[in-house]
């Protein structure tokens, strides 16, 4: 999925390369060693995405979740 796409979402450019990754099955440690930012950083990102996308807080944002969310737009 392009940025494009997750724009609709309200997800920024970064926070779309984030989920890009999650998608991937890149864990934090690999989203930060790739995008060249720190683990926190890439933390704030995930926790945006969560708020953004509906995701509860309680679940961790995986692969599963952001695929059904997709199927269902």
């Amino acid at each position: 999925m392009d940025f494009v796409e997750w724009e609709l979402f309200g997800l920024t450019p970064t926070e779309a390369a984030v989920v890009d990754h999650i998608m991937n099955g890149k864990n934090s440690d690999e989203i930060a060693l790739v995008m060249k930012i720190s683990i926190k950083t890439v933390s704030f990102h995930r926790l945006n995405i969560r708020k953004k996308l509906g995701i509860s807080y309680r679940l961790k944002i995986d692969t599963y979740d952001l695929v059904s969310l997709v199927n269902t737009v």
